[in-house]
């Protein structure tokens, strides 16, 4: 159905009570969602100056009446004022990469902690001066470039696609060190079940790290008919169940909800869920996500199964799927999936077909430019654009 189309977001969505604050990864907007009512408004359009919005700020989070959007492949901390509508920025110094990848982002003592993962710093903002402070994470020469990380209490930990486990201080600003398993390991996923450390990489396995007495244990009875999508058009075959170790991560996130850890897949076929005393792994069957070869070659999209968006009430699992172009949700205590058929407004329609070209093969951008056209009929300003309709064609092709 057409209302099944949804945007998705680059990073988690920051949920508070009813609500969830994010940004839309395609297009640059900060976006309201009200879970209740099931309809995502659009707040304001990203101010970054790049004709090309993919991926620019991802991770944002809500600081009472503000909300600060931390860059992906941005350079700028854009900060939104909620009772004056307005925007600040922050530049990002001492950049030495070409993104900074801000994907997470911890309010700790009126302080926002980011780990960037290619500068290998921690980033602190003083949510009240703005003033921001860089950290050197000392990380090794061999590390180029983080993983993801989990915070847990003061500490913010972190793989580093090897063998290595970081530990940041947010008191002391020190960094420890961990070698865990062997050096071609490579761990790409962390989280944390209150006791030990989960994690994943590029193999069969799944890790769980006991810090205490420095203790690995190893989970790898996956189901036989568990592998990896072939996104390709030169082999017939759509999925590969062979191998022990593939060329891509398994699993986009780990997270703890329930008496499970989720594997949240990123080119895999399941949606996996591990008992965390048992051990036991089991499969999600989610109605309607099989793939085909047909549906691998999807025009348009990223090369890969699900998205992570959110984790709300410590229960229910968002997900974005990249063949229905929706948002799936997993309630962890019934162990079931149900698509949420959320409902883009038209002020957030409004705010897209003002800024770009619409796309009559994008299905969202068809979507949108609908209801666009249909949410106000006694205005016809409501989608008129400034300037020349041929520059947005000329920014949009170029």
């Amino acid at each position: 159905m057409e209302n099944d189309n949804f945007i998705w977001s680059g990073h988690e969505w920051d949920c508070q009570e009813d609500m969830a604050w994010f940004i839309d990864a395609e297009r640059d907007v900060l976006c309201c969602l009200n879970f209740q009512t099931g309809e995502c408004d659009g707040i304001a359009k990203v101010p970054n100056e790049s004709v090309n919005k993919f991926m620019q700020n991802t991770r944002c989070i809500k600081v009472e009446n503000e909300i600060f959007c931390m860059p992906c492949y941005g350079n700028k901390i854009w900060i939104y004022d909620l009772l004056n509508k307005k925007f600040e920025f922050i530049e990002v110094e001492n950049v030495e990469t070409e993104h900074p990848y801000m994907e997470n982002a911890y309010l700790y003592e009126e302080q926002i902690y980011a780990i960037s993962r290619s500068m290998r710093k921690a980033v602190v903002i003083d949510v009240k001066t703005k003033k921001v402070t860089y950290y050197p994470l000392n990380v090794s020469e061999e590390d180029k470039f983080l993983g993801s990380c989990i915070r847990v209490e003061r500490e913010i930990y972190y793989v580093s696609f090897s063998n290595r486990i970081y530990m940041f201080d947010m008191d002391s600003k020190r960094n420890t060190l961990y070698s865990i398993l062997d050096e071609e390991t490579k761990l790409t996923s962390i989280c944390f079940d209150g006791e030990q450390f989960w994690m994943s990489g590029y193999r069969k396995q799944i890790y769980i790290w006991n810090k205490k007495n420095n203790s690995v244990r190893i989970v790898e009875n996956f189901p036989k008919i568990f592998g990896s999508y072939l996104f390709s058009e030169e082999k017939d075959e759509i999925l590969d169940c062979e191998p022990n170790e593939y060329d891509v991560q398994l699993f986009c996130q780990l997270k703890l909800a329930g008496n499970y850890i989720w594997a949240i897949p990123y080119r895999t076929n399941f949606v996996l869920y591990i008992h965390k005393d048992t051990l036991e792994i089991q499969m999600m069957f989610i109605e309607d996500e099989d793939e085909t070869k047909e549906s691998l070659m999807r025009k348009g999209r990223r090369p890969f199964k699900f998205f992570w968006q959110y984790l709300r009430n410590d229960r229910f699992i968002g997900i974005f799927s990249l063949k229905n172009n929706c948002i799936l949700e997993i309630d962890s205590e019934c162990l079931e999936a149900r698509r949420r058929k959320y409902m883009l407004s038209v002020n957030y329609a409004r705010i897209i077909c003002a800024e770009k070209v619409m796309w009559e093969s994008n299905s969202v951008e068809r979507m949108l430019f609908a209801r666009a056209l249909n949410g106000d009929q006694t205005s016809t300003n409501s989608i008129q654009r400034t300037g020349q309709v041929g520059r947005f064609i000329y920014n949009s092709l170029k």
